[in-house]
């Protein structure tokens, strides 16, 4: 049961605000630089995001969901049995639900195409809705029910909420009250970084698609995107402590992205659409 006297520190709701702030500002800047600089269509942004809210939200829910719930205790066992295994299918599934997610979306766009400014678009709405959807409303919703908790205190918000969901909020406010401000920032950082992973992985893999570039380029996109969700199943698992290890290799992580996608572009993008 949540303590009835908890406040949640003001330094830890400045940081779910900063993050927002950051996150909204860093993907809209980072959207029109590229907007004015490629040729890109709405429909291909609106084909990320219903990728995102499909392939990861939807389905790749549901398989989790399936795999570890309907199916043998035993399956279940095997995958936490220890760090690696758990790791191996976090990662393994992931980054094989988005490569196909993309896959799938990409050549859809091809319809639609206008060079490699199709692929940077659908970068674009996969990751803001990412960032939207996976971060920035829970975000909102944490900063309001903290403000709320400070006014009026937990015993009485706790009472606004039904009880079929009394468990799940009490849940959530220890959550609040046991994450510190860094906690929150370093989180953040993580979802910027994964917004241009995202990016990045689009417009390599459109290239792929769209045959300007080799189509093996398309497992190479599976391979390093299954290196990207390592680390956060084992910082998840416990085997990465270090919270700045973990934004480390993010950093390293989505840099080899960019990079792979930046000379693709320069070497590939101009090629003609091959079907």
């Amino acid at each position: 049961m949540a303590p009835l006297d908890i406040h949640i520190p003001t330094p830890t709701i400045v940081a779910m605000i900063a993050v927002i702030a950051v996150l909204l500002g860093f993907t809209a800047v980072v959207s029109i630089l590229l907007m004015r600089k490629y040729e890109m269509n709405l429909s291909s942004i609106i084909l990320g995001f219903l990728m995102y809210v499909v392939f990861d939200t939807i389905l790749l829910n549901l398989f989790d969901s399936f795999l570890l719930s309907e199916t043998s205790l035993a399956l279940k066992d095997l995958i936490y049995s220890t760090a690696w295994s758990y790791t191996l299918y976090f990662a393994f599934i992931n980054a094989l639900f988005y490569t196909a997610g993309f896959n799938v979306v990409l050549r859809v766009a091809m319809n639609s195409d206008t060079g490699v400014g199709s692929g940077i678009a659908v970068g674009i709405g996969t990751g803001i809705s990412y960032v939207v959807l996976g971060v920035v409303i829970p975000l909102i919703n944490n900063v309001t029910a903290a403000l709320e908790i400070n006014k009026i205190g937990a015993s009485e918000f706790l009472a606004k909420a039904e009880e079929s969901n009394r468990q799940t909020v009490i849940d959530a406010i220890e959550a609040l009250r046991n994450s510190s401000a860094s906690d929150f920032l370093l989180s953040g950082y993580e979802k910027l970084m994964m917004f241009v992973i995202l990016l990045s992985a689009a417009t390599i893999l459109y290239l792929a698609v769209t045959r300007r570039s080799p189509f093996r380029n398309l497992y190479v996109v599976l391979g390093m995107m299954i290196l990207i969700f390592a680390p956060p199943a084992l910082f998840t698992f416990g085997t990465i402590t270090n919270p700045l290890l973990l934004q480390a290799l993010m950093t390293v992580g989505a840099a080899c992205f960019v990079i792979v996608a930046v000379r693709h572009v320069l070497k590939y993008g101009s090629n003609p659409l091959r079907h």
